[in-house]
C-alpha cells in the first residue's frame, strides 16, 4: 500500500513553498521449502533432508518533505532549501523446520530441528539542504551550498534453537544480536564554472566533509566509531577539491580533462567486531579499527556522438590511500576454518580504459577493458 499527497502554496511571484509526505506499507507471508542429501567421500549417499522456512515480514515508511524557492531579479539566481524526514520500520519473523533422515528413509533422532528468529529494525533519517546559484555572466556562474546528514539507527536480531529434552527454546548468542548506530555528515561546498583561453570550459570546487559514526552493540555493551575530522592533524582529510576541463574540439566532440579526490567510509558490516555470519569451513568478522579509504583520480575523457552514435572512450588513473580490503586467514584456534575480515593497505593505484557505445536509444553496447596494479 502507498500513499502520497503534495501541496504547493505560491507565497509571491519569487517564492515557493512545497510540502509533501508519503506512506508505504507492506506485508509478506511466505513458506519456501528445499531438499537435500547426506553423501560419503565415495559419493554415496548416505542420508536426506528437507526443510521449511516459513516468514512473516512487515515494513512501514513515512516520509515528510518542505522545499522552499527563492528567485532574485538576476535571471538564474536562485536560493533553494531542501528539508526532509523519513521514518522507516520492519520486523521479520523465520521459522525454520528441518528433517533429516538415515539412507533407509527412517527419521532421525531429535528431528525436526527447529529455529526461529525474530529480527527488527528501526531509523530516524533527517536531511537538510541549503543550495544559491548565481550566473555571474553569460560565461561563468558559482555554486554554493551547505548539506546536512543524519541517521539514528536501531536493529536487532534474536535467533533460538529448539532443546528437545528441555522442551524450550534456548539463546544462539552468536547469531543474535542488537546495535545502535548514529550516523551524522555534515558538508559544504563551493563550485565555479567558467570558461578560458580557446574556449576551455573549466569547474573548480571545493567541498569540506565533517563525519561521525557510533555504533554500539547493546547485548554486549560495546561500541566502535570513528571521526573526521578529528582534530588538526587530519584536517586535511575533509577536504576535497575537483577540477574540471572540457574542450570541443570539433562539432560533436569533446575532451574532458578531470581530477578529483574522494572519501569512501567503511559500513557497519566492516566495522562491527562480532560473528555476522559462519558456517562449519568459514565466518565473517569486522575490523573496527577501519580507517575511511581516501581516493585521488585523474580521468581523460573522449566523446564523439551524433543522433546515431555516442561513444564514451575513458582513462582513468586512481591512487588509493588506507585502501579497504578484503583478507582470508585460517583461524587460530582450528586452522581447517577460514576467517573472512578487512583490513586497510597502505595505498592501491588503479588504471585502466573503458569504452562505451551506444548506437540506438534503446541498445547499449558497452566495451570495458581495464588494467589493475
Amino acid at each position: 500500500m502507498y500513499k502520497r499527497q503534495g501541496l504547493d502554496i505560491t507565497l509571491n511571484n519569487r517564492n515557493l513553498l512545497t510540502l509533501s509526505g508519503n506512506f508505504s506499507y507492506r506485508f509478506n507471508d511466505s513458506n519456501d521449502g528445499q531438499t537435500f542429501n547426506y553423501q560419503s567421500p565415495e559419493n554415496v549417499v548416505t542420508g536426506s533432508g528437507n526443510r521449511n522456512n516459513h516468514q512473516l515480514n512487515n515494513h512501514y515508511n513515512y516520509t515528510a518533505s518542505a522545499f522552499f524557492k527563492h528567485t532574485f531579479p538576476k535571471k538564474g539566481e536562485e536560493l533553494t532549501m531542501d528539508a526532509n524526514y523519513n521514518y522507516s520500520f520492519s520486523e521479520r519473523d523465520y521459522v525454520f523446520t528441518t528433517n533429516s533422515y538415515d539412507s533407509l528413509q527412517m527419521l532421525l533422532p531429535e528431528n525436526p530441528v527447529l529455529q526461529r528468529n525474530n529480527g527488527f529494525s528501526e531509523s530516524n533519517q533527517f536531511i537538510f539542504q541549503l543550495d544559491y546559484v548565481n550566473p555571474i555572466n553569460q560565461n561563468s556562474k558559482l555554486e554554493t551550498g551547505i548539506r546536512s546528514y543524519y541517521k539514528p539507527y536501531t536493529a536487532g536480531n534474536f535467533t533460538e534453537n529448539y532443546v528437545f529434552p528441555t522442551d524450550s527454546y534456548v539463546k544462539d548468542t552468536i547469531l543474535s544480536n542488537e546495535y545502535y548506530i548514529d550516523d551524522m555528515i555534515n558538508a559544504a561546498y563551493i563550485n565555479y564554472m567558467g570558461k578560458m583561453w580557446w574556449n576551455i570550459k573549466y569547474q573548480v570546487g571545493f567541498r569540506f566533509e565533517q563525519s561521525y559514526y557510533k555504533a554500539t552493540i547493546k547485548d554486549r555493551d560495546q561500541s566502535f566509531s570513528y571521526s573526521y575530522p578529528s582534530g588538526t592533524s587530519n584536517i586535511l582529510n575533509s577536504i576535497f577539491p575537483g577540477i574540471y576541463f572540457t574542450k570541443e574540439v570539433a562539432k560533436n566532440q569533446d575532451i574532458q580533462l578531470n581530477f578529483s579526490r574522494k572519501l569512501n567510509r567503511p559500513n557497519f558490516f566492516q566495522l562491527n567486531p562480532f560473528i555476522m555470519g559462519a558456517d562449519k569451513q568459514n565466518y565473517r568478522i569486522g575490523n573496527p579499527n577501519l580507517k575511511p579509504e581516501f581516493t585521488n583520480m585523474g580521468e581523460l575523457n573522449y566523446n564523439p556522438w551524433n543522433e546515431k552514435f555516442n561513444l564514451l572512450s575513458s582513462f582513468y588513473f586512481k591512487i588509493t590511500e588506507n585502501p579497504i580490503t578484503s583478507v582470508v586467514y585460517p583461524s587460530e584456534g582450528d586452522s581447517t576454518v577460514l576467517v573472512n575480515t578487512f583490513i586497510n593497505g597502505k595505498s592501491s593505484v588503479t588504471y585502466g580504459l573503458s569504452l562505451i557505445h551506444i548506437s540506438e536509444p534503446t541498445r547499449l553496447r558497452r566495451i570495458s577493458y581495464a588494467v589493475f596494479c
